[in-house]
């Protein structure tokens, strides 16, 4: 008994699926159908469309340009001008001159016409002592004389009381001359501008002499600024 009602139970749903398969398929295509034809109750508002302006043509016209005639000037008649030709060869008629022989007369020894420059000779070396060494006229003792007299205590000098020596270069020429002064050691005050003022006033020396030839020399001096006497 149990046996049957379990085969009948079966075939009962195995006769029910034809129709439950009907039932679901026309289900389906009905909810196709429907969600085709579904409206929605919102609109998506589209943006306008700004109007559109057709483009502008523009045409150039070309320009035309009035080109005037250019002014015809009188034309003067032209007068045919024949040069002469000039003759190569022909001497300048300037020149024609016979030039006289120049006579050559004797010149004396020394004589130097003025259109003619001495070339410049070079300047001798100057020596630091010489065989026969430049001397003040007179001697050391007049030497001694003069820088004694002629030199002024600056007034700088002796508001600071500086007192010293100050030493000085100088070149005796070979004429005698001094030049190139210099200042070799220096105690302030207006002491070396003062001994520079004294050598320069001192008379030309006697040069000094190196195989039988006045030479140049190299001199050094000393001035001794002591305010106890001045110098």
């Amino acid at each position: 008994m149990h046996m049957k009602s379990r085969k009948t139970h079966r075939a009962n749903i195995e006769k029910t699926v034809p129709f439950f398969f009907r039932i679901g398929l026309i289900t389906s295509i009905t909810l196709a159908i429907v969600a085709f034809e579904w409206k929605s109750p919102y609109t998506i508002e589209e943006p306008e469309e700004e109007p559109w302006d057709p483009p502008i043509e523009i045409t150039l016209k070309p320009i035309k340009f009035k080109i005037e005639k250019p002014l015809e000037l009188p034309v003067e008649d032209k007068k045919t001008i024949v040069e002469k030709p000039i003759p190569i060869d022909e001497p300048d008629p300037v020149k024609k001159k016979t030039e006289e022989p120049i006579e050559q007369k004797d010149v004396p020894d020394g004589f130097m016409p003025d259109n003619e420059i001495p070339e410049k000779l070079d300047p001798m070396p100057v020596l630091l002592g010489a065989e026969i060494q430049p001397s003040f006229p007179g001697g050391e003792s007049e030497r001694v004389k003069f820088i004694t007299d002629e030199t002024e205590y600056p007034k700088m000098a002796r508001k600071e009381g500086l007192t010293g020596r100050v030493f000085v270069s100088f070149v005796v020429n070979p004429n005698g001359e001094i030049s190139d002064i210099k200042i070799l050691k220096d105690i302030g005050g207006g002491c070396g501008a003062e001994a520079v003022r004294v050598v320069k006033k001192m008379p030309n020396w006697i040069p000094g002499r190196q195989g039988g030839k006045n030479v140049p020399v190299l001199m050094t001096m000393e001035l001794n600024f002591n305010l106890n006497y001045g110098y």
